[in-house]
């Protein structure tokens, strides 16, 4: 079972052959199988009313994270990672047609992408009140 995703992967990057238009052609048998696997995500993961709780749950999740950080940003940035202070600091990164807010927002998008499950758990319970933790704890550097 541990050959068989790269193994599939391998076999769906090499089964694409180029065109003579300079375009990509699919082996039909590797699209159908590429087809029945969605379906199985779709049918059996996404859609799934036994996970539509853990779902529902996780989007509320990054909301809130994305929330947390998108008010630090201006507010608090010693809350930030230090990577995301540099950035917030380095006004030349900001494209010129961009606001700050505009920019802020990225960031705060930025942070909570960046973040493992593990990291986002943890960092949710505490906002939340969930758990305290301690300072030795440390989630994000």
């Amino acid at each position: 079972m541990n050959n068989l995703i790269p193994s599939k992967i391998n076999l769906y990057m090499t089964g694409l052959t180029k065109a003579p238009d300079g375009g990509l052609v699919e082996d039909p048998d590797m699209r159908r199988e590429i087809n029945l696997l969605k379906s199985f995500a779709w049918t059996y993961v996404i859609e799934s009313p036994a996970l539509a709780a853990q779902q529902r749950g996780q989007r509320e999740l990054v909301r809130c994270l994305f929330n947390y950080y998108r008010d630090q940003v201006t507010s608090n940035p010693h809350a930030l990672p230090s990577w995301a202070r540099s950035y917030r600091e380095d006004e030349a990164r900001m494209d010129a047609h961009e606001t700050a807010e505009a920019a802020y927002v990225r960031l705060a998008c930025d942070i909570v992408a960046s973040l493992s499950e593990r990291q986002a758990f943890a960092i949710y319970s505490r906002i939340t009140g969930r758990t305290s933790g301690t300072v030795l704890e440390a989630i994000l550097r």
